[in-house]
């Protein structure tokens, strides 16, 4: 079977983000209804992974994550024209689980060699994690919420005591996302290094976020893009917002939540009247009685 060449395009619901698709024939139909990429075609990052057709991240196995969209594969194929054969796993995560298979299958059966070779292997994984998370392996790569601080009042020191996010990025552009990840964002960091706070720059919560989410979809039908906050149509900027809780699509998904549970409460306040007043006329109705 002959591979599918890959080709770059920029999604068409944001153009700013560019994706690897299979090289087919024009035309193609871009996806709709709040979606992403196009019908009948599945999307690839650099790494490989695939584009979940309903949120827009990528994963290498989307047959978990598309649960969360209260899809099976079945559904999610159909609803996108992908056809039943696609795969949805990264040629990747094939390959690795390709690799175990050929490695498990050379190796003795007996249940004390399989056993031990599990146990190393996640003996392995959580060492190899833990020094990742550990405060010598932060401080190694310069990384620790001391060292970035330090960092924040060096350019402090050129750009003045009201340095903001762009000139930031400017200088040393992970910075800000470090600051954001050891302190919970940028504003916290530059409180405690006892910084000048941008009037125009607040300290926007994660609620006050997502609600600005939900009342721009109730405004314009649509769940708010990048572009949006660039041209100043939500309450925070783009640069807040990338650091931000993961980024525009966990809170998105976020977003949709809190919508459905305020179109609950919606339908259940106006049931409330109705509700009372069929009391009211089965009390007056026993009364005449």
């Amino acid at each position: 079977m002959t591979k599918i060449a890959l080709i770059r395009r920029s999604l068409p619901q944001e153009p700013t983000i560019e994706v690897f698709v299979p090289n087919y024939k024009e035309p193609i139909l871009p996806v709709n209804h709040g979606g992403f990429g196009w019908y009948g075609l599945q999307a690839y990052n650099e790494q490989g992974q695939l584009m979940c057709h309903e949120c827009g991240i990528f994963r290498d196995s989307l047959g978990r994550h598309i649960r969360k969209h209260k899809l099976s594969a079945k559904q999610y194929k159909n609803k996108y024209g992908l056809m039943k054969r696609t795969k949805l796993i990264s040629e990747n995560l094939k390959n690795k689980f390709r690799t175990i298979a050929n490695t498990n299958h050379s190796l003795d059966k007996t249940p004390e060699i399989t056993g031990k070779a599990i146990l190393a292997m996640n003996k392995a994984r959580k060492k190899q994690r833990g020094m990742r998370l550990s405060l010598e392996f932060l401080n190694q790569q310069g990384t620790c919420p001391a060292q970035c601080l330090s960092r924040l009042i060096e350019i402090a020191k050129i750009e003045g005591r009201d340095v903001n996010v762009y000139q930031v990025e400017h200088s040393q552009p992970r910075l800000v996302y470090l600051l954001a990840t050891r302190f919970g964002s940028f504003n916290k960091a530059k409180q405690i290094a006892k910084l000048i706070l941008n009037a125009n720059d607040p300290l926007y919560t994660k609620q006050m976020i997502i609600e600005d989410m939900v009342a721009f979809y109730r405004k314009y039908h649509r769940w708010p893009l990048r572009k949006d906050y660039e041209n100043g149509l939500m309450i925070c900027s783009k640069s807040t917002l990338a650091y931000k809780n993961g980024g525009l699509i966990k809170l998105r998904l976020e977003a949709i939540e809190l919508k459905e549970i305020q179109d609950a409460r919606a339908k259940i306040s106006e049931q409330i009247p109705k509700f009372a007043e069929s009391i009211e006329l089965q009390y007056a109705g026993r009364a005449r009685r």
